[in-house]
């Protein structure tokens, strides 16, 4: 898959996101900003890719599946989460 392609077929997605593929789309943002940062990828890291790459997998399937959240729900429930935590607006 192409840039491109990665790009799209994530836009088409966002809107379907679930609370639990929230955490690991964050979790692989951070992996590949580490990964950028260093430049390589130890053994450790090739062992949370693919870990993040099976979770990704299974995050797309529920969402072939149907079992989904509404995308601005779970934005919302996030933002409550954040005033209420840390008094951000």
């Amino acid at each position: 898959m192409n840039q491109l392609e990665l790009t799209e077929k994530i836009n088409q997605d966002l809107s379907q996101i679930t609370p639990n593929n929230l955490k690991i789309i964050a979790e692989f943002v951070q992996f590949i900003k580490q990964k950028q940062e260093t430049n390589f990828i130890t053994p450790e890291n090739q062992q949370k890719l693919e870990e993040l790459r099976q979770k990704i997998a299974i995050g797309t399937e529920q969402i072939a599946q149907g079992k989904i959240t509404d995308g601005e729900l779970v934005f919302k429930a996030l933002q409550d989460k954040l005033k209420h935590d840390y008094g951000v607006e």
